[in-house]
């Protein structure tokens, strides 16, 4: 016999996990990549892990980007979305294509693996100082400065170059 208060409280506290559970995060937000299965490239001394299927993101969509410049190695993982796809076309809905936030660029993220799925195919939002680097007052990429995610939640993409603590 079914005890109808143990399993409506059980009902009710799915319930209310699914709507204040884990908090999604948008565009720009750090994320941590769950594994290392994904679609991946590496291109001038970038290497970019996709991961489609991150929990954490609003968009499902966990960028892994690792940038070797001068001698100078970072690691930036974010919440990102596909902005355009491979003929080059952006936002449309019927793709799940986005329009990327201030502070973002479009940035090519093809890969030319065989086992790809199409639907990773196209570009990214990536923060934009993670694609120009961060410069000193000579205008040098500095080991000194990193691109660091946003202090503002509300403003997830807007990263901004930093002093590196302890240089």
């Amino acid at each position: 016999m079914i005890n109808w208060r143990n399993f409506i409280g059980v009902v009710a506290l799915i319930a209310i996990t699914a709507a204040f559970g884990c908090r999604e995060e948008p565009v720009g937000a750090p994320c941590f990549p769950e594994s290392d299965d994904g679609s991946f490239k590496e291109q001038k001394g970038t290497t970019d892990l996709i991961e489609t299927r991150s929990v954490q993101c609003e968009t499902r969509t966990c960028v892994t980007r690792t940038t070797s410049r001068n001698d100078i190695d970072n690691k930036y993982s974010f919440c990102s979305c596909k902005c355009k796809n491979l003929e080059g076309h952006e936002v449309d809905k019927e793709e799940d294509l986005c329009e990327c936030p201030p502070n973002t660029r479009c940035s090519e993220v093809s890969f030319p693996i065989d086992d790809t799925p199409d639907k990773v195919l196209g570009r990214y939002c990536i923060p934009s100082c993670i694609i120009e680097g961060c410069v000193d007052d000579s205008g040098l990429l500095s080991e000194n400065y990193q691109c660091t995610p946003s202090r503002d939640s509300d403003k997830p993409w807007n990263w901004k170059c930093r002093t590196v603590s302890g240089k």
